[in-house]
């Protein structure tokens, strides 16, 4: 993210394209999302979104690196009235 555009509500936009696209591929299927432990702001912004955190496991890399990731869940349901509603129109708090 460029400086100056942090917290700027950004990063929302998309979620409800790509939440559309996901419930048209997958009808009925969940939406998950990994993020690496640490990455505070997007933990935060995860969770504002309404994603659920449904597991945490170490990610592995073909280096050897071993670094630790959290999955966010979003269910189907939630997903498809998510993408009618487009709730992200308006500001978070």
């Amino acid at each position: 993210m460029r400086p100056g555009r942090v917290g700027t509500g950004l990063g929302r936009l998309p979620l409800p394209r790509d939440f559309a696209r996901a419930a048209s591929a997958y009808p009925g299927r969940d939406v998950f999302l990994e993020v690496l432990r640490g990455n505070d702001r997007a933990i935060v912004f995860y969770e504002r979104q309404g994603g659920l955190r449904t597991a945490e496991r170490p990610l592995r890399l073909a280096s050897g690196l071993v670094l630790d990731e959290i999955e966010y869940t979003w269910p189907a349901a939630v997903v498809g009235r998510l993408t009618a509603a487009d709730v992200w129109d308006s500001p978070q708090a």
